[in-house]
Parts: structure tokens; sequence; C-alpha cells
């Protein structure tokens, strides 16, 4: 296999591959608010497929309409990992003070 790639709603972006350790990773980006949390399909694509792909959409035909290589679902998370970083220091701080209070009275 040379190439994958892979597609997620209308986006279609190239599979990069870890020649090291065999392993692939696809990357996608949009306005935070057009990525909402839940589950999300995503079909991959080989090289023929990718050319079916573009055929597809010069045709204005839906994606869907070109058969994958193989599928998968993604499920973003509930929670940001920022906002599981912001608790944890918060709570860090609070700890921290209450501690330095307590030892110092």
């Amino acid at each position: 296999m040379n190439e994958l790639y892979a597609v997620l709603g209308d986006k279609i972006v190239p599979v990069s591959r870890n020649l090291e350790t065999d392993e692939f990773q696809v990357s996608f980006s949009n306005d935070h608010k057009k990525f909402a949390k839940g589950y999300y399909y995503v079909r991959f694509y080989d090289d023929v497929g990718y050319l079916s792909l573009l055929k597809a959409q010069t045709q204005g035909q839906p994606l869907d309409s070109v058969k994958p290589v193989f599928s998968g679902i993604w499920l973003s998370p509930i929670i940001q990992s920022e906002t599981v970083a912001l608790l944890a220091a918060t709570l860090i701080g609070f700890g921290a003070v209450i501690t330095k209070n307590k030892f110092f009275k």
C-alpha cells in the first residue's frame, strides 16, 4: 500500500506513516464549533480510491459513493485536555494555599 487518504465529512487529507513503527496517523482541523462532541465516521482510501474520490468530487457526486478500503469511528473527548489541566492546576494551587495556611498559624 503506497499512500492512504482519509475522509471526514467532505475533507480529504493524506495519512502520515511512521516508517520506523509502521503506524499511521491522520489529523483533521476545522473550526472548533464545527467539530462538536460525538462520534465521527472516518473512511480510508488507497491511491485508486483517492482518484475515485477526486473524480466524484469534480462531478458533484457524494464522497460516500466511493467504497473505502476500511473505515473507523472516532469519538471526540467529552472533556478537553485543556480543561483537565486547568482543573488540576487549580486544585494543586488551592491545596498548596490551604496547606501553607495550616502550617503557619
